[in-house]
């Protein structure tokens, strides 16, 4: 991108607001990341909710909108740091069911998304609405480009 393409793009009124969604979004992972980037807090997090038979990789990439392949690595990461580990699915032998161990369940409690949580736990309730709505139609419209490119 040329300076002039870059000046349109931050001309653009939304611009400051992308900012500090970024800026916002990424704090939590500068004061607590256990050495995690936020795809592998994702894959932590959806292996923790997620029941059995939604416990593979497609069915995290399909969550998380990301590509097999990058599913993969990060599932492959998870694993090689003992956080994660895999079993066989006897209903088809070409994938795996993956859970937490008991490091990957303990590593939780160090969620770089507890600090952002606290602050808008810390909103009062109207605030917390409007930011709720805003989010919403936001993730909607994005998730709408990403399915288009795709």
């Amino acid at each position: 991108m040329d300076n002039h393409e870059h000046q349109l793009v931050s001309d653009r009124r939304g611009w400051p607001i992308a900012r500090l969604l970024e800026f916002v979004s990424t704090l939590g992972y500068e004061i607590n990341n256990q050495g995690l980037g936020p795809a592998q807090w994702r894959a932590i997090r959806y292996f923790a909710d997620a029941n059995r038979t939604a416990c593979t990789v497609l069915a995290f990439s399909r969550q998380a909108g990301i590509s097999k392949g990058s599913a993969s690595k990060t599932v492959a990461l998870l694993v090689e740091k003992g956080l994660l580990r895999r079993s066989d699915n006897h209903d088809d032998r070409r994938s795996h069911f993956l859970e937490l161990t008991s490091a990957g369940d303990a590593i939780l409690s160090h969620d770089p998304l507890i600090p952002l949580a606290e602050a808008v736990d810390s909103l009062d309730n109207e605030t917390r609405e409007a930011v709720v709505r805003a989010l919403e139609i936001l993730a909607r419209d994005l998730w709408q480009e990403v399915r288009k490119a795709s």
